[in-house]
């Protein structure tokens, strides 16, 4: 089901009963909210990698791009995937 879909069905099951309790209310316009805003754009998926080293002592590689580096950081300059912090305390 498309988002729209969801946030329609949400918007109508939140709206159609007058003796919903408050906090089942609340939950459900604010799924609603978090839903417009996925399908508006303001939410971007997260890639998660890890640093591989390299034959070489000093290089590594993105797991998920493949940007070799010298240094590794909290993200891939490339790609943007966010390194696991586990692999980066080698």
């Amino acid at each position: 089901m498309e988002i729209k879909k969801v946030i329609e069905v949400l918007d109508e099951a939140c709206h159609s009963r007058q003796s919903r309790d408050i906090d089942e209310q609340e939950a459900i316009e604010e799924a609603i909210d978090y839903l417009r805003k996925i399908e508006n754009g303001e939410y971007v998926k997260v890639v998660n990698a890890e640093w591989q080293r390299e034959s070489s002592l000093t290089n590594y590689k993105c797991s998920n791009c493949g940007l070799r580096t010298w240094d590794k950081t909290n993200y891939c300059f490339m790609c943007g995937a966010k390194m696991s912090a586990e692999k980066r305390s080698e």
